[in-house]
């Protein structure tokens, strides 16, 4: 009698674990800022919403965000020594700094979510581009870099863009 109680227990367990709907896929990236891939905060997808959150740290601010997902490699915009162009990707947001406003150091963006439109699913490759900014009090003034999701080089060798698939998670 116990037996066949606890096999019915976890027959029901089994069921119920297998029915449940699978949670959201949230995937990081380390966000790399110049030749020298200074690591500047992160990048995060969630695979069932496309939906992307850039977070700095170390007193690095977002100023511009642009990021394009494609079927594959050839559906992000690039010229023809594969140098991407992030300002014709589909998706972008800006934060004004970017004509190095006065501000405050620390009162800039941080952190920041947005939807990519786009094909979802296993297979997708993402392109994100990140201006960031941070002060130097040496100079008294911003100093501006481009950063990059980390991944894969476009263009080995030629520049530090990169791109992921998102299913080599």
């Amino acid at each position: 009698m116990k037996k066949s109680l606890l096999a019915v227990v976890l027959a029901l367990t089994m069921i119920l674990l297998l029915a449940a709907p699978a949670s959201a896929a949230t995937y990081n990236r380390n966000l790399l800022a110049g030749r020298q891939g200074v690591d500047v905060g992160n990048v995060a997808i969630n695979t069932d919403t496309n939906q992307i959150t850039v977070t700095t740290d170390g007193g690095w601010e977002i100023i511009l965000v642009q990021a394009r997902i494609a079927g594959s490699k050839s559906g992000i915009p690039h010229n023809k020594n594969w140098n991407p162009r992030p300002s014709q990707f589909a998706d972008s947001a800006s934060y004004g700094y970017e004509t190095a406003t006065p501000h405050t150091p620390g009162d800039g963006v941080t952190s920041e979510a947005f939807s990519l439109s786009g094909p979802s699913g296993s297979g997708d490759y993402l392109a994100v581009h990140v201006v960031v900014a941070i002060y130097d009090s040496g100079i008294s003034d911003w100093v501006f870099e481009g950063a990059w999701a980390a991944g894969t080089q476009f263009n080995s060798g030629k520049n530090f863009a990169q791109y992921y698939v998102v299913s080599d998670f």
